[in-house]
């Protein structure tokens, strides 16, 4: 069986303190396909604008994976702590 080429989900922003950034995570059950064990990088979008070249990280105490969003993609995006977001990711070449 092929790997997926996009991984779409929806889930939340994340802010654990006010001066650093935000982030979304992603369960590991939704990143099984891909069959990844460490920092991978991504390319997609979050609420249909485009992310660029995004690391997806492994956390393991909390059994997902994630990324952040550095302030000018949630202006750029229109999203904030606490929103739901789409995020369609791919494998960057």
């Amino acid at each position: 069986m092929s790997k997926p080429k996009e991984i779409v989900v929806t889930t939340k922003v994340i802010r654990h303190h006010p001066e650093l950034s935000r982030f979304v995570t992603i369960a590991f059950a939704d990143i099984d396909p891909w069959k990844l064990d460490s920092t991978t990088v991504v390319v997609g979008t979050i609420n249909e604008v485009e992310m660029g070249r995004r690391s997806l990280k492994r956390w393991d105490d909390r059994k997902c994976w994630w990324i952040d969003l550095p302030g000018p993609l949630c202006k750029k995006a229109g999203i904030d702590e606490g929103d739901e977001v789409n995020l369609k990711i791919g494998l960057a070449s």
